[in-house]
């Protein structure tokens, strides 16, 4: 899952009146919804420690205390995750890297080996698609989702 999902997931899991908020802006309740709909039936969520340092990072526009309490929720959730890397000079010399950056390649070289990919970011969804990797874009899921309702 992407730094964006992922953030939305656990901080809307820590309180959802944070979704919609800074760093959330572009989501709604009806993601989290859904989002939750499609991590909690699996046994186990993976990521990887470039999405992890990311969302914690994003964390850091919540009040010191709020901020300090969502961290612990997290650390909750990350010992509850499987989490996988790759190295750093495996994950650059993708051809994606110049384009996509660290943390998005490293997410392409997991998608390599068959893990499910769940993205709301574009570049990362189309680079995926193009290197037949699996990949669910979370735009075209909440628009189904929405036009069914």
């Amino acid at each position: 899952m992407d730094t964006n999902l992922l953030l939305l997931f656990w901080l809307g899991s820590y309180d959802q009146d944070l979704v919609g908020g800074k760093r959330l802006r572009q989501y709604t309740l009806e993601d989290f919804d859904l989002i939750c709909q499609l991590v909690k039936p699996l046994s186990t969520l993976v990521v990887t420690p470039h999405v992890l340092t990311e969302v914690v990072n994003l964390t850091g526009h919540l009040s010191e205390g709020v901020a300090q309490e969502c961290r612990a929720e997290i650390a909750g959730a990350i010992l509850a995750s499987e989490e996988r890397t790759s190295m750093s000079a495996q994950i650059a010399r993708r051809a994606e890297f110049p384009r996509l950056g660290l943390t998005d390649s490293a997410l392409l070289e997991l998608a390599s080996g068959g893990t499910l990919l769940l993205t709301d970011d574009l570049p990362l969804y189309l680079a995926a698609c193009k290197a037949d990797y699996p990949v669910l874009y979370f735009t075209h899921l909440r628009g189904h989702l929405y036009r069914s309702t």
